[in-house]
């Protein structure tokens, strides 16, 4: 756990906390921090994985239900980190709900989560995360509402 020093402000203590915390097991991807007006946004960058193309040399609707489980591991890993980075020290955040709309498919390339802010209470948060392909056209819209617990 890195410890804090004055060259880093509050937050980007907690995002270093964050990055020590992170499991890389699920998803190997690079956040950006982007602070605007006190709002704390995350965008992601990921490589899909290459199991989707072989999947779909076997059968569409499996590689179907792999992207979606995909961008559903995404927006929670996007919406839990965010979370935790808008608490104060001794808070944990859990998810408790989570709802994706899925509008097309990606079948290869990169995508790009951006994660943003819809209500933050003391001890609830709801994020929306909106997942877009390559070309920047919408692929997943996801709500996820987060607990905070001391």
């Amino acid at each position: 756990m890195p410890t804090y020093s004055p060259d880093l402000n509050p937050i980007e203590h907690k995002w270093a906390q964050a990055k020590c915390k992170k499991k890389s097991a699920q998803m190997r991807h690079r956040y950006f921090v982007h602070t605007q007006y006190g709002v704390i946004k995350i965008k992601s960058l990921s490589y899909t994985c290459n199991h989707f193309k072989v999947a779909q040399l076997y059968r569409a609707a499996v590689w179907i239900t792999t992207w979606w489980c995909f961008a559903v591991v995404l927006a929670e890993s996007l919406g839990s980190i965010t979370g935790y980075l808008c608490t104060q020290d001794n808070q944990k955040v859990v998810g408790t709900e989570i709802n994706v709309s899925h509008i097309r498919p990606v079948s290869s390339g990169k995508v790009r989560g951006v994660c943003s802010a819809i209500h933050l209470g003391r001890r609830q948060q709801v994020w929306s995360i909106k997942i877009f392909n390559e070309q920047l056209r919408l692929s997943s819209i996801c709500r996820l509402t987060t607990v905070i617990i001391k």
